[in-house]
Parts: structure tokens; C-alpha cells; sequence
């Protein structure tokens, strides 16, 4: 099997003509880009590599500093997201997209299900042994504790009839643990215990979006050289003036359409990163009477000031 690990780390530099000595510093803007493919004990997939490189190379156009991990092992993805971490200190924003196989377990002394991101070298034998795999949490915890805006892109969760097979095999030989298809869903804010109100930990927003609905697979589609996901969300996310929400809106009319309902994307938000803007919209021209977009930080993104933090649901 040929395996490869890329990293790259660009350097954050501001969009050209929105630098001046007076204007406010550029956003520092972080993306961790996964692509898994050439898997060994479970399925291999055709897409996750173009997927991977196209999220990367339309982020480094957005002026994010770019981590790419592509057929990334067990050893490599602990790695990666230890780098991811250490760039994020300090971040703006802080964006992963992984696209691969993944799957949830849901284990008697957890309080919640656990999103697994799956190294190549999976062994599907050893889907009840940690660590395994990549825990998704490893990655929003990074997030939350370091950046100001969040967002994660999971284009995952293609069947595979192994890991079918396994969850079949841990439901009838324990109770302790069983896995499912697909992703579960993650709160995007914590809950007080006491007071059961939404508060905000760590970033003053957070998306996270599944190529498709919890518990379902995703299709890797039978054109083209992207999934129907990234294929969507790379075109739309350099749309002039889109909010994360209308991106998002757009991406899930789109994929729907295109899968023929099979595949409909879904995320949950608090209100900041979905009103984010990764592509600021044009000025108005001057008398056309239009209202004025809101001012764009420079290096592109927009934050609407004064905005709290609530949830959201899919659209």
C-alpha cells in the first residue's frame, strides 16, 4: 500500500490591498485538512485524497495556514493533531475538514457517543481497543481552547461492510460497548448542570458540519473526481457575501440534488460562526442605495460584533 503524509505550513499573510499601518491586524486563520484513502483492513475509498487537496488548496487562497495529512496512520493523525494544537495558539479561526472513513461508539462509562476519525492502518479486530483511532474530540477540544471561531468539516462515514460486520460481532458479545454508522451529533456549547443554560466554552462560535445526517453514510458520488460534499463546499465556500449558514444551506440543496435525497448534509452552530463570512462581499458601489455589507476583517473573514452565543440547528 503507498502511504503518504504531507505537512504543510503556509504562512498567514493579509489579503492584498487590506493591509495599511492603520488597519487592524489580519485574522490568524488555522486548517487542519485530513484525506484518507488507501486503507489496508477495511475499504479503501477513490475520493479523500482530491477531496483533501482541493479543501487545501482553496484554504491557502482564503490565507489560512494550512496543516495537510494525506493517508494519514494511527501514529500520524496523534501527530497532526498535536501540531494542529501548537499552530492554533492564538488563532482567529481554527478549521479541520477530514474526509474518510469514520464511525461512533457508545460505551457504558461515556456520557456521550464518540466520533472516530479511522487511521489506513485501522484494524477493524481492534475497533473495542483505544486507542484505535483518532477521537473527533481530540480536535474540537483544540478548537474550543484556542480559537475565537471554530469550524469542522466532517465528509465521512462511507459504508463499509466490515465495519458493519464488527458492530454486529460487539452487539452480541458485550454490552459495554457498541459502535454505529456515521457520526453522532456534538453540542457546540457546554450546559451549566445547574442551571441547564447554554454557556459558551473556549471559541465565540463553532459549526460543525457531517457530509450527512447522523447515523447515515455519505456517497463518494460516481463523477468527478470530489465527493458531492467537497465538491460543494470547496465552490461555495469562495462565494462573495455568504454567511457559514447560507454556505451551508446551499451545500445541503446541492448534495441533495445531486445524490437524489440519498445524502443530505447536516450541522448544528452557535450564531457567530454561522453568521462568519469566509469571503467578505463586494463593496456596494457608491448611490446604488444597497446597504453596506458589514466591514470585513482584513484576511477575509467578518465577524458582526456584539453577536452572543446561542444553538442552532441543521438547515
Amino acid at each position: 500500500m503507498r502511504k503518504l503524509v504531507v505537512f504543510v505550513l503556509g504562512v498567514t499573510l493579509a489579503l492584498g490591498g487590506l493591509a495599511s499601518s492603520s488597519a487592524a491586524a489580519p485574522e490568524k486563520r488555522v486548517a487542519l485538512v485530513i484525506g484518507n484513502a488507501g486503507y489496508s483492513g477495511i475499504s479503501p475509498l477513490q475520493k479523500p485524497l482530491n477531496d483533501a487537496q482541493k479543501m487545501a488548496e482553496v484554504l491557502r487562497g482564503l490565507n489560512y495556514e494550512v496543516i495537510l495529512g494525506l493517508d494519514a496512520s494511527k501514529h500520524d493523525l496523534d501527530g497532526l493533531a498535536q501540531r494542529f494544537r501548537a499552530a492554533l495558539k492564538g488563532a482567529d479561526v481554527g478549521f479541520f475538514f477530514y474526509s474518510g472513513h469514520g464511525f461512533q461508539t457508545n460505551r457504558v462509562e461515556q456520557q456521550h457517543p464518540i466520533n472516530h476519525i479511522v487511521p489506513v492502518d485501522f484494524n477493524v479486530h481492534d475497533v473495542n481497543t483505544a486507542p484505535s483511532s483518532l477521537a473527533l474530540d481530540v480536535v474540537i477540544e483544540a478548537i474550543r481552547s484556542q480559537a475565537r471561531v471554530g469550524f469542522i468539516f466532517m465528509d465521512a462515514c462511507r459504508n463499509d461492510p466490515q465495519l458493519t460486520a464488527a458492530a454486529e460481532r460487539l452487539a452480541s458479545n458485550t454490552r459495554s460497548v457498541t459502535i454505529a454508522r456515521g457520526f453522532a451529533p456534538v453540542a457546540v456549547v457546554e450546559r451549566a448542570p445547574a442551571t441547564k443554560v447554554s454557556i459558551a466554552k473556549g471559541p465565540t462560535g463553532l459549526l460543525i458540519a457531517y457530509a450527512t445526517d447522523p447515523g447515515n453514510v455519505a456517497l463518494e458520488g460516481d463523477s468527478g473526481t470530489l465527493s458531492p460534499f467537497t465538491g460543494a463546499l470547496a465552490k461555495h465556500l469562495l462565494t462573495p457575501g455568504l454567511s457559514a449558514a447560507e454556505i451551508m444551506g446551499r451545500v445541503s440543496a446541492e448534495v441533495s440534488a445531486q445524490t437524489r435525497g440519498q445524502q443530505t448534509p447536516w450541522n448544528v452552530s452557535s450564531l457567530t460562526a454561522g453568521t462568519y463570512q469566509f469571503t467578505p462581499r463586494p463593496p456596494a458601489a457608491a448611490g446604488s442605495g444597497t446597504a453596506k455589507a458589514p466591514a470585513a476583517r482584513p484576511g477575509g473573514g467578518a465577524l458582526p460584533p456584539n453577536l452572543g452565543v446561542g444553538v442552532g440547528s441543521g438547515l
